[in-house]
């Protein structure tokens, strides 16, 4: 892998990047309990979305707001209050869209979602970040801090190599931990037996 390959690019230059402006009056009592699936970070964890438990909206609300209306490969994270905790769309096989505190990335030929979405776990993304809460009461990233956002992009080989090495990496961390939290879970029940 070499560095002379990689180009230093402007976020906004690769990448179509959407934001909710504002619910156009949508209200709490509009949820429905089944229809197009509106994402807020609360509904990620650990970069998968829980599909259990995202909220729903009337499918006229989803078609007022095309652009940000997803699809696989989409990156999306929060953009207020406790900014990042990004994921990537994939296995879309319903209507989906984001709330108003969440901001969508599309990237172009250029990059691999699954290598930006790896950016976003980086120290650079978690600088802009600490930029942003630093002395502000309300975290905001705006559109264009992410339009100015730099990152180095290497060949699509290197992309997807670097990529695939990463998303392994994540699972043997998570099955690890995974693994440890049943272990303590056992632990804990046998300490219980022997006490009783």
């Amino acid at each position: 892998m070499s560095l002379k390959t990689w180009e230093q690019r402007k976020l906004g230059n690769i990448s179509i990047i959407k934001g909710r402006l504002g619910w156009k009056s949508l209200k709490q009592e509009e949820y429905t309990s089944s229809g197009p699936s509106m994402i807020a970070g609360r509904h990620i964890v650990n970069g998968e979305i829980d599909w259990g438990k995202v909220d729903h909206i009337p499918e006229w609300r989803y078609q007022e707001s095309p652009e940000i209306a997803l699809k696989n490969n989409d990156v999306i994270f929060s953009k207020d209050g406790s900014l990042g905790n990004p994921a990537l769309i994939h296995g879309l096989k319903d209507e989906a869209t984001i709330n108003s505190t969440m901001m969508l990335v599309r990237t172009d030929n250029s990059i691999n979602s699954g290598f930006f979405y790896e950016i976003l776990l980086t120290e650079q993304f978690q600088r802009l970040i600490y930029l942003k809460v630093s002395g502000s009461s309300i975290p905001h990233l705006f559109q264009a801090d992410m339009n100015n956002f730099e990152i180095m992009v290497p060949t699509h080989d290197e992309q997807d190599k670097i990529t695939n090495i990463l998303f392994k990496l994540d699972n043997l961390i998570a099955a690890n931990e995974y693994n440890l939290k049943n272990a303590l879970n056992i632990r804990g029940r046998l300490n219980l037996h022997l006490l009783t």
